[in-house]
């Protein structure tokens, strides 16, 4: 068994341990209730807060790092963000399909596939991707963000404790010994509970400022995955808006990473406008089947088939 994998499964035996006495149990009740409140002493923060760093493997050689808190945290930062669900939800659609959405993901799959295939509108999509969007997202983006939601009120001393100051992240070396030589100080820490409603809440201005009443362009996000669907000539500027909204909360689009689907002939409406956008800021064009949210979308069940 791998170091951290034996560490965090201690975590979990040392809780059920506590559960199986009442007054254990009742004394980690009050422990998580403080964390929530931020009644806490300054100097528990960094045994609570510290995080055990793991380099997932992405697609092209890249890592995914993720920071996976201690377990008595994890615990109150879930609770509270299971309480506020419906709430947030409430407050993030009908643009955000991560939060507090059962099924979002294929929500949004399926409502794609049954919208760019229909032959009646040629509608198309440009799926927006960020650069390491949770780690480079301002920290006072999403807290002035949350602070804006009174009915979100019960996480926000919870959200103080947690991102108003730096926290440690371990590492560990050939040798197993842990070391803290970095401190989360920048973006959400994935792995964190808080961490996709925290992102949401942070860029949904964004979106909700790019979204013109003049234009007929709806937008489904799952967390940091955006999706816009329109008219080609609409989407682009829409696009365009998020790109540079989303600079002022430290989020770069990465042009190469994103996707135009049209699953149209080109004459249609895919005018040399758009084509020629789409060549200048290098984002691929899809016209057969894409890959979103790690489903297969297609223009036949041919197309959905290769993608697969």
């Amino acid at each position: 068994m791998e170091p951290r994998q034996a560490h965090q499964e201690g975590q979990v035996c040392f809780i059920k341990i506590i559960a199986r006495d009442p007054e254990c149990i009742q004394l980690l009740a009050v422990l998580c209730t403080d964390i929530q409140n931020g009644n806490i002493p300054s100097e528990a923060k960094p045994y609570l807060l510290a995080s055990t760093l793991t380099a997932l493997p992405k697609p092209e050689n890249s890592l995914r790092p993720i920071a996976a808190g201690e377990v008595i945290y994890r615990i109150t930062a879930s609770r509270a963000v299971s309480q506020i669900a419906q709430k947030a939800a409430d407050i993030l659609l009908p643009h955000q399909y991560g939060v507090g959405v059962q099924g979002g993901c294929e929500i949004i799959v399926h409502d794609l596939q049954h919208t760019l295939e229909e032959q009646k509108t040629h509608e198309a999509a440009i799926c927006i991707d960020f650069t390491n969007a949770f780690n480079t997202v301002h920290r006072s983006a999403f807290l002035t963000a949350l602070r804006k939601q009174p009915d979100l009120q019960s996480l926000f001393r919870l959200a103080d404790f947690a991102y108003a100051e730096p926290s440690p992240l371990l590492t560990r070396k050939s040798d197993n010994t842990v070391t803290c030589e970095l401190n989360s100080e920048q973006g959400t820490r994935q792995g964190d509970p808080l961490s996709a409603l925290l992102f949401s809440l942070a860029i949904d201005p964004i979106i909700r400022n790019a979204l013109s009443p003049q234009l007929t362009v709806s937008c489904k996000a799952y967390m940091d995955d955006i999706t816009l669907v329109g008219q080609p000539d609409q989407i682009i500027p829409v696009f365009e808006r998020i790109q540079e909204g989303a600079l002022s909360i430290g989020l770069k689009v990465q042009p190469t990473k994103c996707q135009f689907v049209y699953f149209h002939e080109q004459t249609h409406s895919l005018d040399c406008d758009v084509t020629t956008m789409l060549w200048n800021k290098g984002i691929p064009l899809r016209t057969e089947y894409a890959i979103i949210l790690g489903a297969p979308i297609g223009k036949d069940n041919d197309a959905i088939a290769e993608a697969l």
